[in-house]
C-alpha cells in the first residue's frame, strides 16, 4: 500500500493508512524517532512493576488506610454485653465486688435477670458500653444487635453509591472526603445520648466507610504490575491487624465508650491529608480520556524506578460501553450471572463468618482484651501466608483450602461447646478458624479484583462488598444465637462455609493472567 505524507510545522509523518512514523526535521536531514505505544501493563513491566515508586505508594497507603479497621471493629468494645450479679449478693459497701470471690457471677445469656426487677441485679463491669448505658438486655437486646448491624447495612448501601461515584469522578477524588466523613462520624459518638441516634450515626458512618474501604485497595493494585499485586495487596492490608491491636490497648485503658471513639478518630485525621499525596488511578484516567495525566504518572514512576522510557507513549484504552453498564447487565447471560452470583454468595458467607467469629471472642472464655489482641495478632502473619500461597498455589486453591480449614475449626468449636472447662481449646480452634477465614478473605479480594475487568471492577467489587456487608450485618444476630446454645453460631458458620467452598471450585483461576480490561473479558477462560 502506498504511503501517505503529512506535514505539520517542523514534523513530517510518513506511513501507511494504519501506522505513522514521526520524523523530526533537523536542518536538511530527517532523523527517525518512532514512539512505541504501550498499554499500562506493558508500561509497568518496562518501567518496573514494583520499583521504588510503587514501594513508596504502598507504604503511603498503609498510613492512609490505618484507621479503617476502627469503625467496624470498635463495636466489639462499645457493644460489650457484660456478665451480671444479684444486688443482694454484693458486699455491704458495694466496693471491690469485681475482685470478690464471694460474689456469684452470672453470664450474659443467663436470662433470669429478665424475670426480676431491674433494681435486683447489676452489671459485673466497671466500664461503660452501649449495653450498660442504655440497658440493652432482655427485650431490648435486639437494639444492641441492630446497632452493630446498622454500620454494615450502611456499608453495603454505600458500596453502591461510592462505587458509582468512584467510576464517575475517580478513586482518589472519592477516597479523601469519604475517609474524613467516616472518621468524623466516629468522632461525634462523643455527643450521642440516645441508642437510636447511635444506630443512625453508625448507618451513615457505614455509607462513608465504603469509599476508602473499596478504593484504597483498588488504587494500590492498579499501580503495580501483575507479578507483584498479591504482595502489594497484602502489605496494604497489613495495617488492619496492627490497628486492631492498638484499638484493644486504647479500649483497655479507656473506661468510657464515647471517649474511646474520640481517641480512635480525632488523632487519625492526619491520614486524610496524606491522601492528597497519592496519585489518581492510572487505569481510571486511561479509560476516561485523561491519558496525558496517566502518562505523566507512569513517566514519573519510570524515572523514580531508574528506568526512564523516553521513546514510548501510553496507548489509549479501548473504548468500551463500561460507563453504560449497570448491575442489570451482570444478569443478562448465565455465563456472567454465574460468576457474579457465585462470588456474591462467597462474599456473603465470608462477611458473616469473619465478623461472627470476631464477636465470639468476647464470650468464648478468658479476658476480652487478650482474646481480641490474640485474634488480631494471629491475622497479621496471614498476610505473609497469603502472599506465599497465592503466588505458589493460585487464587482458587488458596481460597478453597482456607474455607475447608475454617469448616473444620468451626465444627471443632461447636463440638467443644458441649464439654465443660474446655474454653482454652475452644479459643485455640476459634483463633485458627478466624485465621482461615481471614486468609480466605485476602484471597477473595485479590481473586475477585482480577476476575472483574477494569471497566466494571468498581461495580463488581461493590456488588461483592454489598453481599459481604449483608453477611456482616447478620453477624451480631448470629452471635446472640448462643442464647439458645453456645454451639449454634459455629454450626451455622460451618454450614454456610461448606456452600462457599463448593462455589469456589467453579470460578476461573486468574494467577499470571493479563489484567482484564473490557466487559467481554469477564467470561474469558470460561
Amino acid at each position: 500500500m502506498q504511503g501517505k505524507k503529512e506535514t505539520q510545522g517542523d514534523y513530517i509523518k510518513l506511513g501507511t493508512e494504519d501506522r505513522f512514523i514521526q520524523y523530526e526535521v533537523l536542518n536538511e536531514g530527517v532523523i527517525p524517532e518512532e514512539k512505541e505505544e504501550l498499554d499500562i501493563d506493558e508500561y509497568l513491566f518496562r518501567s518496573g512493576e514494583c520499583g521504588l515508586y510503587q514501594v513508596y505508594l504502598v507504604c503511603l497507603m498503609m498510613f492512609i488506610s490505618f484507621p479503617l479497621g476502627y469503625p467496624p471493629m470498635v463495636f466489639y468494645f462499645i457493644g460489650y454485653d457484660p456478665a451480671w450479679v444479684y444486688t443482694k449478693d454484693l458486699p455491704a459497701n458495694n466496693l471491690g465486688f469485681l475482685n470478690s470471690t464471694d460474689v456469684k457471677v452470672h453470664p450474659r445469656d443467663d436470662h433470669r435477670r429478665c424475670r426480676i426487677d431491674r433494681s435486683e441485679w447489676q452489671y459485673y463491669y466497671t466500664k461503660s458500653s452501649l449495653t450498660t448505658d442504655f440497658d440493652l438486655v432482655c427485650d431490648r437486646s435486639w437494639l444492641l444487635a441492630f446497632s452493630g448491624s446498622s454500620f454494615f447495612i450502611g456499608w453495603g448501601i454505600g458500596s453502591i453509591i461510592m462505587g458509582y461515584l468512584s467510576d464517575m469522578y475517580g478513586r482518589k477524588t472519592i477516597l479523601i472526603p469519604a475517609l474524613f466523613l467516616d472518621l468524623f462520624c466516629l468522632f461525634i459518638h462523643w455527643f450521642i445520648t440516645s441508642i437510636y441516634v447511635v444506630i443512625a450515626v453508625r448507618f451513615i458512618m457505614g455509607i462513608f466507610h465504603a469509599g476508602p474501604a473499596l478504593n484504597h485497595f483498588i488504587l494500590v493494585i492498579e499501580l503495580v504490575g501483575p507479578t507483584y499485586r498479591v504482595l502489594a495487596n497484602n502489605l496494604s492490608g497489613f495495617t488492619w491487624g496492627l490497628a486492631s491491636i492498638i484499638m484493644a490497648l486504647h479500649a483497655y485503658y479507656i473506661d468510657d465508650w464515647r471517649l474511646l471513639c474520640v481517641c480512635l478518630s480525632a488523632p487519625y485525621m492526619v491520614c486524610v491529608f496524606l491522601g492528597f499525596l497519592f496519585p489518581e488511578s492510572i487505569r481510571w484516567l486511561n479509560l476516561h480520556d485523561k491519558n496525558e495525566q496517566a502518562e505523566r504518572i507512569l513517566k514519573r514512576a519510570a524515572e523514580i524506578n531508574g528506568n526512564p522510557l523516553p521513546n514510548v507513549s501510553l496507548k489509549q484504552a479501548i473504548k468500551d460501553t463500561g460507563s453504560d453498564i449497570s448491575y442489570i447487565d451482570f444478569f443478562k447471560t448465565w455465563k456472567v450471572a454465574k460468576i457474579v452470583l457465585f462470588q456474591g454468595t462467597i462474599w456473603l458467607s465470608s462477611g458473616m463468618s469473619y465478623y461472627a467469629l470476631a464477636w465470639a471472642f468476647a464470650d468464648i472464655g478468658g479476658d476480652i482484651y487478650i482474646n481480641f489482641i490474640l485474634a488480631s495478632f494471629t491475622t497479621i502473619p496471614m498476610h505473609a501466608l497469603a502472599i506465599d500461597f497465592l503466588q505458589r498455589f493460585g487464587r482458587r486453591k488458596t481460597a478453597s483450602g482456607s474455607f475447608l480449614s475454617a469448616i473444620f475449626c468451626c465444627l471443632a468449636v461447636a463440638g467443644l461447646s458441649f464439654g465443660e472447662d474446655l474454653s482454652v481449646y475452644r479459643l485455640i480452634m476459634a483463633l485458627l478458624g478466624k485465621c482461615s477465614v481471614a486468609l480466605a478473605f485476602m484471597a477473595m479480594y485479590m481473586w475477585s479484583s482480577e476476575i472483574y475487568p477494569t471497566v466494571v471492577r468498581t461495580q463488581g467489587m461493590g456488588f461483592n462488598i454489598i453481599t459481604s456487608r449483608a453477611g456482616a450485618a447478620v453477624s451480631p444476630f448470629v452471635k446472640i444465637l448462643d442464647h439458645v446454645h453456645p454451639s449454634l453460631p459455629f454450626f451455622l458458620i460451618a454450614f454456610t462455609t461448606i456452600i462457599t467452598f463448593i462455589f469456589c471450585l467453579f470460578l476461573p483461576e486468574t494467577m499470571g493472567k493479563p489484567t482484564r480490561e473490557t466487559f467481554d473479558d469477564l467470561t474469558k477462560n470460561e
